[in-house]
């Protein structure tokens, strides 16, 4: 009969697997030839996609690669499961690089969005402090002939 592994145990196992995972996630980022195009696809399916947002938001540098990757990171900004981690990697993209990348972005998608989508892009907006985006999203929100979109807008007029 085998016992079961002590807490310490599990815990010293969970420690190396996260050793583990770091030192791959630099051997990746050290040596991959195309990054850009393996986490794309890696952002194309949601099992994959949380271990490519998880890197992203790791990554130091000057935010090439998550620039690249931004239409793709702001999709996942919508998904209850992974709007977090996706706003975390869009927040590790130095702000200079990505504020005007992100505003054509977000304004191009507000034409169709809906309350959701606005509240989406609302939180994206208050997570990376860009406050001259957000307030222009909260006057488009309040605006709006619809009784949720307006909602998110005197939400984050508050």
């Amino acid at each position: 009969m085998s016992t079961s592994p002590s807490d310490r145990d599990l815990w010293q196992a969970y420690e190396d697997a996260h050793s583990e995972m770091s030192r791959y996630r630099a051997e990746f980022d050290e040596h991959a030839k195309d990054r850009t195009e393996i986490l794309r696809a890696a952002l194309g399916s949601g099992p994959r996609a949380i271990a490519a947002l998880d890197f992203l938001e790791a990554r130091s540098g000057d935010g090439s690669v998550g620039l690249a990757l931004l239409p793709e990171l702001v999709e996942w900004t919508r998904s209850h499961r992974y709007a977090r981690f996706a706003r975390q990697a869009i927040n590790a993209i130095p702000s200079e690089r990505l504020l005007p990348v992100l505003e054509p972005l977000i304004l191009e998608r507000l034409d169709s969005a809906d309350g959701e989508e606005y509240l989406r892009y609302a939180e994206l907006l208050f997570h990376i402090e860009a406050r001259e985006l957000l307030g222009r999203l909260t006057a488009r929100a309040l605006a709006s002939d619809d009784p949720d979109t307006r909602e998110v807008g005197e939400d984050y007029t508050q």
